[in-house]
C-alpha cells in the first residue's frame, strides 16, 4: 500500500508527485492512475516515458495540455487543449466553431 511505503499522499489519497512524477521518497516515481489527473492509459504512458528520459539524464517534461481527453462512449468523444472558458479567463481571444453531433456519420 502507498500509505505503508513512506510516499506522501494528497487529500484524495493519490500519491503526491511533482511535475516530474517524483514522489517524496528519493528515487521513487509514480505515474498513471495512482497520481492526480486524468486516468487514461496514454497519459500514463507519456508520464512513464518522461520518467525514463529524466532517469537517463535528459530534461524531459510533460505538457498536460497536449494530452487528449476521451469519453469512451459510442461514438467516442475526445478533445485536447484548454477550454474556451480557461482561455477567455487568461485573456486569449477565442474563435468558436461548432458541428452538430447528429451530423456525424458515427453518431
Amino acid at each position: 500500500m502507498a500509505s505503508d511505503s513512506g510516499v506522501d499522499l494528497d487529500e484524495r489519497g493519490f500519491i503526491y508527485v511533482d511535475d516530474y512524477c517524483t514522489t517524496s521518497v528519493p528515487g521513487v516515481y509514480a505515474i498513471g492512475d495512482v497520481v492526480r489527473g486524468l486516468m487514461l492509459a496514454h497519459k500514463a504512458s507519456e508520464e512513464g516515458i518522461m520518467v525514463v528520459e529524466r532517469i537517463k539524464g535528459h530534461k524531459a517534461q510533460m505538457n498536460y495540455n497536449l494530452i487528449p481527453s476521451v469519453i469512451y462512449t459510442h461514438p467516442e468523444i475526445a478533445w485536447v487543449g484548454k477550454t474556451e472558458q480557461t482561455l477567455k479567463a487568461e485573456g486569449v481571444e477565442v474563435n468558436v466553431g461548432t458541428f452538430p453531433f447528429a451530423a456525424s456519420g458515427r453518431a
